[in-house]
């Protein structure tokens, strides 16, 4: 499900406009620290192990997501 969609679903009218600026800026911090991180890793050890490690960190990230998926089931 599209995140605006659902926010505009789950939040009260009065306070989307909050809620969307507190999620824009933690959206924005993550993007430049993972930038600043993916480019000094890059530096350290090279730019493909750094995308494979990239990889599996993302894939990893789902780990987080399926557990409360699988419990609506």
């Amino acid at each position: 499900m599209n995140a605006v969609t659902l926010r505009r679903r789950l939040i009260p009218a009065e306070v989307q406009a909050r809620v969307t600026a507190a999620s824009r800026t933690l959206v924005m911090g993550t993007l430049s620290v993972g930038s600043l991180a993916g480019g000094a890793l890059g530096g350290v050890i090279g730019v493909t192990p750094t995308i494979v490690v990239g990889a599996l960190v993302g894939a990893a990230s789902g780990i987080f997501v399926l557990p409360p998926l699988l419990r609506e089931v």
